[in-house]
């Protein structure tokens, strides 16, 4: 399944993980970059951040499921045509198939 929906991933961005440490003084250390590409859908929607509040996510970004989970508080950024700004993760959903013909994935909603 995962070339028939290879052709999605159109969009290059630039990701840095979240990690556990000191790092900004609250508790977020982020990774060196990578550049996944993935498709970004850029509309507002409601969502629940990791503390259970309703926030409102501006962007999301769908990525292969190799790229594997992105921890709240990474940051990705957007490529030109979306403004080449960086968001930081809200949100993070795993779609996995476990074997079926389903298109596995990773989802992040972005501030």
């Amino acid at each position: 399944m995962t070339q028939a929906v290879a052709q999605w991933w159109v969009h290059l961005t630039t990701l840095r993980r979240a990690s556990s440490g000191t790092g900004d003084g609250y508790g977020v250390t982020l990774a060196g970059p990578e550049t996944p590409s993935g498709f970004v859908a850029d509309k507002a929607e409601r969502v629940r951040n990791i503390s259970g509040d309703e926030v409102i996510s501006s962007t999301q970004v769908a990525y292969p499921s190799s790229v594997g989970y992105i921890p709240p508080g990474s940051q990705v950024t957007l490529p030109p045509q979306f403004g080449s700004r960086t968001s930081t993760v809200i949100r993070c959903a795993v779609g996995d198939g476990g074997g079926q013909p389903t298109p596995d994935h990773v989802v992040v909603w972005l501030e």
